[in-house]
């Protein structure tokens, strides 16, 4: 196959092979059993085997890697959408995913900045915080285990909030968690004590 021209112009053989008896064996779609006799490509090279053709190529798949970094404190913060979900791994039981979102407050109005954290892998627990633009811890969730996370908290300034992702115990370099933030309209005055 992928011959074009004459059989000394480049071109290209391909072959499929099968593992049998602890051997690779090729399998021939035309039934060719090596004799010249039964050969189908009349134009091959006989002194130059058929298999010294092949060219193996490896199987490469897409490794993970750690997105959106650097990202491992409050000043270097990923900027994120609202209402986006964000997949992204924490690489080591010592790193932090940070992550910044413009919160805007009408006056005399109020909002719920909601942070929902998902898909957190198996064997590891991950937890999240809230943070307010001047950096003061506003909520944290803390779920046993890979649980999902939910954290709403309640906040009156407009600004640049963030949220923090970070290994309670365990990690995965393979296997990631998602992150999404939302911001909803809340009511005027602050929730009544031990409001979410």
């Amino acid at each position: 196959g992928g011959m074009t021209g004459l059989a000394w112009t480049p071109h290209l053989h391909f072959e499929v092979q099968r593992f049998i008896g602890g051997q690779w064996v090729p399998v021939d779609p035309y039934g060719w059993n090596g004799s010249l006799s039964s050969d189908p490509w009349p134009y091959r090279d006989y002194n130059y085997p058929l298999w010294r053709h092949l060219i193996y190529l490896p199987l490469v798949t897409k490794q993970p890697t750690d997105t959106y970094e650097p990202n491992n404190s409050f000043s270097t913060a990923y900027s994120i959408a609202l209402s986006s979900w964000y997949e992204s791994y924490i690489w080591t039981t010592s790193d932090q995913d940070w992550y910044q979102f413009s919160v805007s407050v009408p006056p005399n109005q109020a909002r719920y900045i909601r942070a929902l954290l998902q898909s957190i892998p198996p064997g590891t627990d991950y937890d999240i915080e809230i943070y307010s633009p001047s950096n003061a811890l506003l909520g944290r969730a803390n779920r046993s285990g890979n649980q999902d996370e939910s954290l709403q908290v309640y906040v009156t300034q407009s600004g640049l909030y963030r949220v923090k992702v970070y290994s309670f115990s365990g990690s995965s370099q393979s296997d990631s968690y998602r992150l999404r933030v939302d911001v909803l309209i809340a009511p005027q005055s602050n929730p009544p004590s031990g409001y979410p």
